[in-house]
């Protein structure tokens, strides 16, 4: 089960829900989980064809990330693939600024607000998803 996380400023009123974790469909990733969670067409078929192979060995989780340059926060699913010596991950572009997102655990106190850049934001577990 996958957890739904409500994050909220303590000075101004962002706020936002972000889904975290693993719900069933992410157990076994195959061709419809990531057709419908990886938006880019590029980023498919790179998935793809990495995961051809019998030793292709593939995991996949939502994760929360954070943009490097404007904190713009979202949540996205998280591929991994080992196959032979060779690796891959998910790589992701922020939407708003084009520039490199990292995945981060959403720590209460530990993350400035994108909005205001003042306050911290509080997190707050109000669900769970499958």
């Amino acid at each position: 089960m996958g957890d739904t996380l409500r994050i909220s400023c303590t000075a101004c009123s962002f706020e936002r829900e972000l889904r975290v974790g693993k719900g069933l469909l992410y157990s076994k990733p195959g061709s419809y989980l990531i057709e419908s969670e990886i938006p880019s067409k590029q980023m498919q078929i790179k998935l793809f064809e990495r995961m051809e192979g019998p030793c292709a060995e593939v995991k996949a989780i939502r994760e929360a990330y954070r943009c490097e340059k404007c904190n713009r926060l979202m949540d996205c699913m998280s591929v991994s693939i080992v196959n032979g010596k060779k690796s891959y991950k998910t790589k992701y572009r922020c939407p708003r600024c084009n520039k490199t997102m990292s995945a981060v655990d959403m720590i209460p106190g530990e993350h400035q607000c994108p909005n205001c850049e003042e306050g911290k934001l509080h997190v707050e577990k109000i669900g769970q998803w499958d």
